[in-house]
């Protein structure tokens, strides 16, 4: 599943088109404007994978040696001075957890740990800069190949106690859910949360296929830019195949009119070749506005 699925995510302009994503291991990034107000940005900026915790972003990086190292950002992700911050990251380890201390260092946090075997590692970083405190669970990608995520349920589906009509399992965000698409044959759920991106997971089993990476940073100009919101697919369409996933993100009013067209106008061809066409019909029709 981890080879076939990708996403397709629909651009802030119609210029670009429409673009494939990759898992946040990936360490190159798309360029980006300089930080500031009006930059709403959720690409990583050191190789690393992104989270965001109230108007907080942490960027976590982890290597094979086992040395970590955590950048925190304000809302605009303008870098924020560590020198007196403070925190732990605590990893799961085949042996059992290990608490690390953070230490402050130039521009970033910095822990070192054991030597990481795995392909990837599970996280909760916790810590304290400017009087703020943050924690957030992190899957960090030790290896090229690896899954990357921020703020997602890091141990996948919880067991419920038993109840008539109550569910199973369940997968807790601690954010609001967006939007759920599944692929046709049933065996990975997509799900969209506010500020936590997309994610993948396998099921029946509830396990992280991936997280993916945030779309290229939007430049809003005027007041609005300046305003804090949250951030939320607001639709997802998978084709027929299980191979590709379109995200619509073109929905705020920062979205050039050009932009959300051409949303509607992809949705609407996706939703034909699965052969609902009055879903069709409507995404045509809200183009054609």
């Amino acid at each position: 599943m981890r080879a076939r699925l990708t996403l397709v995510v629909l651009l802030a302009s119609c210029g670009g088109g429409a673009e494939r994503a990759t898992p946040p291991s990936t360490t190159t990034t798309t360029s980006r404007p300089a930080p500031g107000p009006g930059v709403h940005d959720h690409t990583p900026h050191h190789g690393g994978v992104v989270g965001m915790a109230g108007d907080r972003h942490l960027e976590a990086l982890a290597a094979a040696d086992g040395a970590l190292e955590v950048w925190v950002t304000d809302f605009w992700r303008r870098p924020l001075s560590v020198a007196d911050a403070s925190g732990s990251v605590t990893l799961e380890l085949p042996d059992g957890d290990r608490r690390l201390a953070l230490a402050p260092t130039a521009d970033r946090l910095v822990a070192s740990g054991p030597r990481l075997e795995a392909a990837e590692v599970t996280a909760r970083i916790e810590v304290t800069v400017e009087g703020t405190a943050v924690d957030m669970d992190f899957v960090l990608p030790v290896s090229s190949q690896a899954v990357g995520a921020a703020g997602v349920p890091v141990h996948g589906c919880v067991p419920e106690p038993p109840a008539a009509g109550a569910p199973r399992f369940t997968l807790a965000f601690g954010q609001v859910v967006t939007f759920l698409a599944a692929t046709p044959d049933g065996s990975a759920l997509l799900v969209a949360a506010v500020d936590r991106g997309v994610s993948a997971w396998r099921m029946p089993a509830g396990t992280l296929v991936a997280g993916f990476e945030a779309p290229p940073p939007i430049a809003v100009a005027g007041a609005e830019g300046l305003q804090r919101h949250p951030e939320a697919a607001t639709a997802i369409a998978v084709s027929p195949d299980g191979a590709e996933a379109v995200v619509r993100l073109l929905t705020a009013p920062t979205r050039s009119r050009d932009a959300q067209s051409l949303g509607h106008v992809t949705l609407a061809y996706l939703a034909l070749t699965r052969g609902k066409l009055a879903a069709a019909r409507a995404e045509l029709t809200r183009a054609a506005v």
